[in-house]
């Protein structure tokens, strides 16, 4: 529950200091449009209270094995790279949240203190922002609430991202709008160097590998069918820092991984 905004393992969403108190009844639910590098993952989300001193509190837990997106009748592996939409409640609550505090969501892919962590293999889970991934809060009493928005307000704090799936054809283009996001997974085997993720359809990535005492490796591969891989040889041993880039319109989007 420390530096809730400040770690790699974990995506952070809050709302802004609540106007009132605000009386959560229910089983929240969180629905996210996201892309997973892998046929396989989970997500582990945690709903919790935030002080006016940046302290947090948890209010509920959920858990969701992406192969049971669906259903628990049968399990469905996800295409790695393309978008799904997967929903995790949490488990039933009821609790005041104080007038001046917060209301946040931490989104993680594992949680071994509450669920057995997935045993498939390593892979990194990006979701897609904006009015697509969304928190619902059983409020108690009106909706639209003073600090929270509409009931199916979506995460704040998310930047905007481009329409989830297939779009109607425009005057101006006939193209699927890809989504915005940009991942990396890094595998050492001995010194070779397996750096893959996924990246807008098209898009040229820019990798950049550096180790200590060690010049930086860099390498431009081309994003195809939405996703890049690229293989680099190390020249020592100890940490490695890899950091993919791609441009996007005018601004540059980076992707770190740290290897130790």
């Amino acid at each position: 529950m420390q530096d809730l905004g400040n770690r790699s393992d974990r995506l952070f969403y809050a709302t802004a200091p609540l106007a009132g108190p605000v009386r959560l009844a229910g089983s929240a639910l969180l629905d996210l449009h996201l892309v997973d590098g892998q046929d396989h993952g989970q997500l582990a989300p945690t709903l919790v209270d935030i002080a006016e001193d940046g302290s947090a509190t948890p209010i509920a837990r959920g858990f969701l094995n992406l192969q049971y997106r669906n259903g628990l009748a049968k399990a469905e592996p996800l295409s790695p790279g393309e978008p799904v939409r997967a929903r995790a409640r949490f488990a039933p609550q009821d609790q005041t949240v104080a007038a001046g505090h917060r209301i946040g969501v931490i989104v993680q892919s594992s949680n071994v203190g509450w669920a057995v962590p997935d045993q498939g293999g390593p892979y990194e889970i990006a979701v897609l922002s904006g009015a697509q991934s969304r928190l619902i809060l059983p409020v108690v009493g009106e909706p639209g609430v003073p600090g929270i928005g509409g009931e199916h307000a979506p995460l704040p704090d998310a930047q905007p991202a481009a329409p989830f799936g297939p779009q109607e054809p425009t005057a101006a283009s006939s193209r699927t709008v890809a989504p915005r996001t940009l991942t990396v997974i890094a595998h050492r085997r001995g010194r070779l160097l397996v750096v893959s993720g996924v990246a807008p359809r098209g898009k040229r990535v820019t990798i950049r590998v550096t180790q200590s005492r060690a010049r930086a490796l860099v390498k431009r591969v081309r994003a195809t069918g939405g996703r890049y891989r690229a293989y680099l040889r190390l020249r020592g041993r100890g940490r490695v820092r890899v950091t993919v880039s791609t441009r996007q319109g005018t601004r540059v989007v980076r992707a770190r991984r740290v290897l130790r």
